[in-house]
Parts: structure tokens; sequence; C-alpha cells
């Protein structure tokens, strides 16, 4: 998890999910009708965390609004998306809750390196501050609500979050940001 703050728009991610028992488990995510799309591991990885060792054939279909690699946290909305899809789509059949979808898609955005705390920040929305790393109850989320209109723009090009977290110096220069906005 991660200390910091941030906000949440109202664009991100929209997925569809569909499930039926299978002899094995087999998740498919397409996104932007691709299957191979940048993205979609980290759901995949989400929707696995999410299953645990249920074997159902599982298709899940993504739309993000949002470009990847540029901020926007859409490795997060995306791997979210597609968990609370497949809650929505299974869960009350399989015990599955909203709750669960968001500890296997922080989970998984963690272990791929996509980012810290856009899950946890999104599962609040509105703008929010993270004070204690990681999910409640171990992390200390506060949110409030937001109604401002924000102009986001691209700037430059993609900037993996893999290469932020695994660079020593950038990775001090976002903490003393963080610290800063707390």
């Amino acid at each position: 998890g991660s200390r910091g703050a941030g906000f949440s728009t109202s664009l991100g991610a929209i997925s569809r999910a569909s499930a039926e028992p299978r002899g094995h488990r087999k998740i498919t995510v397409v996104v932007h009708g691709l299957d191979d799309y940048a993205g979609g591991d980290v759901s995949i990885l989400a929707v696995k965390h999410l299953l645990v060792e249920r074997k159902l054939k599982v298709g899940i279909e993504t739309g993000l609004q949002l470009p990847l690699s540029q901020g926007f946290g859409m490795s997060g909305a995306g791997a979210l998306s597609a968990a609370l899809a497949v809650v929505a789509a299974i869960g009350e059949e399989y015990g599955l809750t909203r709750d669960d979808a968001i500890k296997a898609a922080h989970l998984a955005e963690v272990e791929s390196s996509t980012g810290l705390g856009d899950v946890a920040g999104q599962s609040v929305g509105g703008f929010e501050r993270r004070l204690e790393p990681g999910l409640p109850p171990c992390g200390k989320i506060v949110s409030s609500a937001m109604d401002t209109e924000a102009v986001l723009c691209v700037l430059g090009g993609a900037l993996e979050t893999k290469t932020a977290l695994r660079d020593g110096v950038q990775r001090e220069r976002i903490n003393a940001a963080g610290r800063k906005a707390i």
C-alpha cells in the first residue's frame, strides 16, 4: 500500500463478466476488443485471487476510458472493474463480496507493481487521503466528496509505474510528494 492523496474521476473502466462451471479454471480478459492488451494481465491476476481454487470459465470484457501508463490509475481501475464484474455475475452464488473484489484487485496491483494505492483510493472515490498504507482495517483512508471539474491531459510519452517503483530516486521523489500532500 501507500500513503498519499488523490482523486477519482468519473472516467475509469467498465467491465462485463460471465462465468460457468468448468473442470478447470480459465480466465479471459478482453480490453478494447484485444485479448493481449497490456492492462489485461493485472485484471487476470485480480480475478485469480478472487476465484482462489474455484474451477470456472470466466470471460471479462473491459473498456478503459483513459490511457494506460499516464498516471491515471487505469491498471488498478481495470482490475477493480473486472473483479467487481465477476462478483456481480457470480458473487451471490459463490459468497463473493465487493470487499473480496477490492482486496483481489489491490493485491494484483501491488504484486504487478502497477501501483500501490490506486485501488484503495478508487474503492472509496472522491478526494482521498491514504493516511496508512493498505486497505482497511490495516490501511486508513479518508475520503470526501468532490464536485469539481478537472482537465486531464497527457504530456510526453508513457511512464510505466513499474519503472518508477523500481527506481530508488524516483520512488523517493514520489514519497516526498506524498508526505507533502497528506
